[in-house]
């Protein structure tokens, strides 16, 4: 079976050879004088894949090491931070590439809001403007893995979630406006929890939806992310292709009339290229995005009880 991890190309330097690190180190250096990193530069695209291949070939093992290690000091959507290491991936490029985008965006838009803040001062400093797009190339690594990984669906449909949630202890919160919005929240508290107890069965790996596209659209088309925890993780049962998509992403730092942030993605496969528009939500406030938030009431007669303890999800999703 065919899964997808998808990663930020300039983490791609603690995975290459010693020979691939000094091609990176002597590219670096060229490009100094440029205000793009060198792998975003087109005359650079060879030089890029032949790192990218380079770690296919020679990385396997340290592929899935490092994504595990990693995963498990910084956490995941469903392993909190400090704990079991976990490699995720989707059945869809795509979809990998945008649970990395979401990241690289969420983690650039607080630095880019203060910097506009001071714009004058950071121009007059720097004699540079401020970049109002986010540019990104993300890698999609094919990964081929044993069929009988991740046959355990979690949060397919509603019904099946609710079942899943009441084990774990959230009976109350399980109301007529339940939703699968309950456990995709950008707060990872609750999947964290549901990660953390299906880690406690022998095979704990499983499939679910991903957080930053429609729900329908996903069972439609029958994508799903892959969750596989360090204690299932086996190099025999796991390991690259050697196929790989390029992902060269842009995203409007400003929000747009219509009060989201265009993305643009060129698509590059193994024998064509696609250019791909979507919008995403803006960040989640109270003040302009009420409908980003969901709100979930404990089943309570007291009227305090509910306005005191409710639980509040925040969404935000690509859109097309």
């Amino acid at each position: 079976m065919k899964i997808y991890r998808a990663i930020e190309f300039s983490q791609l330097i603690w995975l290459t050879t010693d020979y691939a690190t000094l091609m990176w180190e002597s590219l670096s250096l060229d490009g100094k004088g440029n205000n793009k990193n060198w792998w975003l530069i087109n005359d650079n695209i060879q030089r890029r894949r032949q790192i990218i291949k380079d770690i296919c070939l020679n990385s396997n093992e340290e592929f899935f090491q490092k994504s595990l290690d990693y995963n498990a000091m910084q956490g995941g959507r469903f392993n909190p931070a400090k704990s079991f290491g976990v490699i995720y991936a989707s059945s869809n490029p795509l979809v990998a590439n945008l649970e990395v985008l979401f990241h690289q965006f969420n983690g650039a838009i607080p630095l880019y809001s203060k910097m506009k803040k001071d714009n004058k001062r950071f121009t007059s400093s720097f004699n540079v403007k401020i970049p109002d797009k986010l540019d990104s190339l993300i890698i999609a690594f094919e990964i081929e893995i044993d069929d009988k990984l991740c046959n355990r669906e979690i949060c397919g449909n509603e019904k099946d979630l609710k079942l899943l949630c009441k084990q774990i202890g959230f009976k109350r919160y399980i109301g007529d406006n339940f939703s699968r919005d309950f456990i995709f929240g950008n707060d990872y508290e609750i999947s964290r929890l549901l990660g953390t107890f299906i880690h406690t069965s022998e095979d704990a790996t499983f499939k679910v939806p991903s957080a930053r596209i429609d729900y329908n659209t996903q069972d439609e088309r029958l994508v799903r992310n892959y969750i596989i925890p360090e204690k299932n993780y086996s190099p025999n049962k796991i390991k690259l292709t050697g196929n790989f998509f390029e992902f060269k992403c842009e995203v409007d730092l400003d929000k747009s009339s219509e009060n989201n942030h265009p993305v643009r993605i060129s698509a590059i496969g193994k024998s064509d290229s696609k250019i791909l528009k979507f919008n995403l939500d803006p960040t989640p406030s109270k003040r302009y995005t009420k409908n980003q938030f969901v709100k979930f009431e404990p089943n309570s007669n007291n009227p305090q009880d509910r306005k005191n303890y409710y639980r509040e999800v925040e969404t935000q999703k690509f859109r097309k």
